[in-house]
């Protein structure tokens, strides 16, 4: 009978080895590699496939590009995109304060639309407040906005539809600048019939502008063999005239505050007011308090870099959250609303 007790417990004792081991996996937000200042340099890893363009590009692209893509401004929302003829839409700290005033059946409108946003690790911070917004998970951490600002927390702003993607897996998220615009372009040009797109959109961040980055120098470099260039994106809209796309400038940190950030900020913000764009000014909302006070890096060099208010982190830090997360996530509901057609002004 021991014998026979003593093999049951042996028999026991194996089985329950051979369950799997099931722990709570925690997600966390991982904060962006660095690159060396020199990573820049090197040529592209990532190669852009493009049909022929509509038109051959010369050194002057401020003087040959002409606006496409461009959305028709309506009195009444859609579900479908909307081509506007006209001025530009320039989403930035002026106007962030604008987001009370959009109009539910806008809200309800841009809800429906598919969004596409390529984004490395702020980005995910702002997925996570667009969560909180739409009352899609606990209210915890990110989710808060310390008074007198208000934390919104509704159903009806419901970003379930928008797709928002990393560029690569972490921890493999910053694979350069240049890579992030050719993944952003080999991602629309990959897009199967099966899959719908309506508003595209990449986001790049701190770490693209670095000191000694080439960003300034030849993102408007028009012709450039060597990296991609803002006639790619061009060309890019022009053949997918169904997808109405958004520029968005370069996300800002604390410490990592550059000439080459603000350079090429500065550049994207002219050639959208110049070409008719519309441009989510990340970077402008970031640099300015709700009263409109303009934030500085914390090196002392007078550029333009993420205000304190806006985050957590301690020293340099770059990855907004609470109130910062928040105005960037009703920016981006912002330019939403105003694609399906709404046109910024206060019902009465």
């Amino acid at each position: 009978m021991r014998v026979l007790i003593m093999v049951f417990i042996g028999l026991a004792l194996m089985l329950a080895a051979c369950q799997p081991q099931i722990t709570d996996v925690a997600v966390t937000d991982k904060t962006a590699t660095i690159l060396n200042p020199t990573a820049t340099r090197e040529l592209p890893l990532a190669t852009v496939s493009l049909s022929p363009p509509a038109v051959t590009p010369t050194p002057q692209v401020t003087d040959t590009l002409e606006p496409v893509a461009i959305a028709t401004q309506t009195a009444t929302p859609s579900a479908a995109v909307l081509r506007r003829e006209g001025d530009p839409i320039i989403i930035n700290h002026t106007n962030v304060d604008t987001f009370e005033n959009i109009p539910d059946q806008y809200l309800e409108a841009a809800s429906k639309l598919r969004l596409l946003l390529l984004h490395a690790s702020v980005g995910w911070n702002i997925r996570l407040t667009l969560d909180c917004m739409g009352d899609l998970q606990p209210r915890i951490g990110h989710c808060h906005v310390l008074p007198p600002h208000k934390e919104y927390r509704d159903t009806k702003y419901n970003w379930t539809n928008w797709v928002f993607d990393f560029y690569q897996p972490p921890p493999s998220q910053n694979p350069g600048w240049y890579n992030k615009v050719s993944i952003f372009i080999n991602r629309i040009n990959s897009t199967g019939s099966e899959e719908k797109i309506d508003v595209a959109t990449f986001k790049l961040g701190y770490v693209d502008a670095i000191p000694g980055s080439e960003i300034d120098e030849e993102f408007f470099k028009v012709p450039n063999t060597v990296y991609p260039t803002i006639q790619d994106l061009e060309d890019l809209e022009r053949q997918y005239p169904q997808i109405t796309f958004v520029y968005t400038t370069l996300a800002l940190a604390r410490a990592i505050g550059s000439e080459d950030s603000r350079n090429f900020n500065q550049q994207l913000r002219e050639y959208a007011l110049a070409h008719n764009k519309i441009l989510l000014d990340l970077a402008d909302i970031e640099s300015h308090l709700p009263d409109g006070t303009p934030c500085f890096d914390m090196n002392g060099n007078d550029i333009e870099a993420l205000c304190d208010f806006y985050t957590t982190e301690k020293g340099g830090g770059g990855h907004p959250s609470g109130l910062g997360s928040q105005r960037l996530a009703q920016a981006i509901w912002l330019v939403m609303a105003r694609i399906t057609g709404w046109d910024g002004q206060i019902e009465r």
